[in-house]
């Protein structure tokens, strides 16, 4: 049964856990038209990125268990970059949500959706469309409601904020600036009281749109 024009050249499955290569194997070789092979692997290293890069069009599902047990989504997207990456993932925080889609991830579903909608989810890819359930469409949306409005800060305090998400130090953007260090205690003890946070590592949390 052909449902799409054409095909990727392969697709990888980046996973430890054999029920999930299992399912998804199962669930592509239903529609055989839809890639040219299915290949698996356990990890993500230089000798996998190669197999890739020989093999133009291809995406990647990645378990999000491989993500949990500290494999960083930017290494896998600078080992194999301008390819589709999806990750499977049964439950997300609002804030990997919008850090996967900033990072470059083209696909965040659970594994049930990823196994009802595997066509839908390749096809889009393949478009560079991003393919993302219900569930995850509402985490972004929390996500980006939950971001502290930055339009009550001054000029000055919107030219400290971004040099400190940056990860500048106090002096080195006292530096930056040609003001003092005090000053910029100040501007820095002003951003938290307007935005209603109480340290750096509140204000990285979110993804603020300094004007």
């Amino acid at each position: 049964m052909n449902l799409i024009e054409g095909k990727v050249n392969d697709l990888y499955i980046i996973s430890k856990t054999e029920r999930f290569n299992f399912l998804l194997k199962k669930r592509l070789y239903d529609f055989e038209n839809l890639v040219s092979s299915v290949i698996t692997f356990t990890q993500m290293s230089n000798r996998e990125s190669h197999m890739i890069h020989e093999n133009p069009g291809a995406i990647i599902i990645i378990d999000g268990i491989i993500i949990n047990n500290g494999i960083n989504i930017e290494e896998i997207l600078q080992l194999a970059p301008n390819y589709s990456i999806v990750v499977v993932k049964n439950l997300y925080t609002n804030d990997e949500v919008y850090h996967f889609l900033k990072a470059g991830v083209k696909g965040l579903t659970s594994l049930s959706n990823c196994y009802a909608n595997i066509v839908n989810i390749i096809t889009g890819a393949r478009r560079g469309e991003i393919y993302m359930s219900s569930d995850e469409v509402s985490h972004l949306f929390r996500h980006i409601s939950a971001t502290p409005d930055t339009s009550e800060l001054t000029d000055r305090e919107q030219q400290v904020l971004p040099l400190i998400m940056n990860g500048l130090t106090y002096q080195e953007v006292a530096l930056e600036l040609d003001i003092s260090y005090e000053t910029i205690k100040s501007h820095m003890k002003n951003i938290y009281k307007k935005l209603n946070v109480r340290t750096k590592s509140d204000l990285l949390k979110y993804n603020f749109h300094i004007k």
